[in-house]
C-alpha cells in the first residue's frame, strides 16, 4: 500500500500514461507488449507481487487508451497463467513435479506443453475477441 500511495503521490503514472498516449501507440499494440513482459514475470514472481508492482504504472494508461480494465485484468492474469507452467521456470511445473517425485521434470514439462499451447491459444482469443470475456458482464448492464 505504500508504493501504491507513493506512485500515486509521485504521478510517475500519470507520466507514463501521457507518454505513452504522446507516442501513439494503438491499444493492441500496448496490450501485446505488457502480456509479453507478464510472461517472464509470471515465471518468476506470484500474482500478488506482480499486481501490486506493476498495475498502478499501467492502469493510467490502460484507462487513457480507452481499454476496458476488466478485459486487462482478465488478460494479465491469463498470461500469468502461461508464465507459471511454460518453461524454464514455470513453479507449477516445479509443484507438480514435488508432488509426483518419481516423475522427472523433464516428463512434466512434456505433461505442460498442451496447456500451454491451450492457454496461449485463449489469451490470443481473448486479446482479438473481448467480448468472449465480456459477454457476461455486458449481459448484466
Amino acid at each position: 500500500m505504500l508504493f501504491n500511495s507513493f506512485m500515486a503521490l509521485s504521478g510517475l503514472s500519470t507520466l507514463l500514461s501521457d507518454w505513452v498516449i504522446s507516442i501513439g501507440i494503438s491499444p493492441l499494440l500496448f496490450l501485446a507488449i505488457v502480456l509479453f513482459l507478464y510472461l517472464p514475470m509470471g515465471a518468476l514472481m506470484d500474482e500478488a507481487s506482480m499486481m501490486l508492482l506493476t498495475i498502478p504504472f499501467y492502469l493510467p494508461a490502460v484507462k487513457a487508451l480507452g481499454i476496458d480494465p476488466v478485459w486487462f485484468g482478465i488478460l494479465i492474469i491469463m498470461a500469468w497463467q502461461i508464465g507459471l507452467v511454460a518453461p524454464p521456470v514455470g513453479l507449477i511445473a516445479f509443484v507438480t513435479q514435488g508432488v509426483l517425485k518419481d516423475v522427472s521434470l523433464q516428463t512434466v514439462y512434456k505433461g505442460c506443453l498442451p496447456f500451454i499451447l491451450a492457454l496461449i491459444i485463449v489469451e490470443i482469443m481473448l486479446l482479438f475477441i473481448p467480448d468472449v470475456a465480456l459477454f457476461l458482464l455486458k449481459a448484466m448492464k
